[in-house]
């Protein structure tokens, strides 16, 4: 009943079969997600009246429904969108995920880098720095030479040794032998105690003499879980091989005969055997320690933190 001004377009003045359908629609194509309240207010009509129009478009196809944003970008609960502009959301949003992981220039990677690692200038003081590179580090196999006289003191100004021996007593770090390597280095990893599970990794065979009488009187002196100092640990095992030696010959005790690496006589391996499997064992992750000294000794070509440093079986 409201009279037209004169010289409109006839797409705008001629009928159509649902003009408050079209309404809607026009409001869904030019905007992003939206609610019924936002359509009603901006049309001026009832929310009653634009729920049943959405409900239309929506059993059409046309829109649909949802939550489509958190509440994080003004998210409110059920929301509409146009199908089409929904298409080009995610596109674009993929697109700008896309950029985030593009490759980045060198020099820009070369800046970066060294400040993630807390090295040179980000490098920080104290525990809390160490146990933060020991982090980034976790399972880097890397020469302890290495480690500790220019990986750690980069990362950690006042870095000295029994900083990180405090951390190993306390149980906070790992530490696991790989491999013995000339000059007396060892590759080893360091490893948070909190996920050790995770970065460890399982021991490995130490190959086709695995079963060696020695290094399994070694493993099963460890077996209850507890530390033994190394010359205790020797004692055990010694102990433990001829306790067998002697149920193999049917007698008390075995005889001597010539003992491997001591030139004592018996049958019975001697110390520096039993030593020498223990090292095996270290480098394939058998067992570790709660201090770096024994490998630090070996570092420096001697035996004294070896005669003296408790030695435990790895937590498996």
């Amino acid at each position: 009943g409201v009279p037209l001004p004169q010289g409109l377009p006839a797409a705008f003045t001629d009928p159509v079969p649902d003009p408050l359908g079209d309404l809607v629609l026009r409001h869904a194509r030019t905007h992003g997600p939206f609610t019924v309240a936002d359509v009603a207010a901006r049309l001026g009509l009832g929310v009653a009246v634009v729920t049943e129009a959405l409900r239309r478009l929506e059993r059409d196809g046309t829109v649909v429904v949802g939550r489509i944003r958190p509440a994080t970008l003004g998210g409110t609960g059920e929301e509409y969108c146009h199908r089409d502009v929904l298409r080009v959301l995610r596109r674009r949003s993929l697109a700008a995920l896309r950029s985030e992981v593009e490759p980045v220039p060198a020099r820009t990677l070369g800046v970066f880098l060294p400040r993630w690692q807390g090295v040179g200038a980000a490098a920080g003081r104290g525990e809390d720095a160490l146990v933060r590179a020991v982090e980034q580090l976790t399972g880097a196999v890397l020469p302890l030479s290495v480690l500790e006289s220019t990986v750690l003191p980069q990362r950690v100004l006042d870095y000295h040794p029994g900083m990180l021996d405090e951390l190993t007593a306390a149980g906070e770090i790992l530490w696991r032998g790989h491999a013995a390597t000339p000059g007396k280095d060892a590759l080893v990893s360091l490893h948070l105690a909190a996920t050790a599970d995770l970065t460890l990794g399982a021991p490995t065979d130490p190959g086709p003499d695995g079963h060696d009488p020695v290094r399994q009187a070694v493993l099963e002196a460890l077996q209850d879980g507890g530390a033994y100092f190394l010359d205790r640990l020797v004692d055990r095992t010694l102990r433990a091989l001829e306790g067998k030696e002697g149920t193999e010959d049917g007698e008390g005790g075995g005889g001597r005969g010539d003992a491997p690496g001591t030139g004592e006589p018996g049958l019975v391996p001697g110390a520096g055997a039993v030593v020498d499997a223990l090292w095996e064992l270290v480098w394939h992750g058998h067992v570790t320690n709660d201090s770096l000294a024994p490998l630090r000794a070996r570092l420096a070509g001697t035996t004294r933190a070896r005669r003296a440093a408790p030695t435990r079986q790895r937590a498996r």
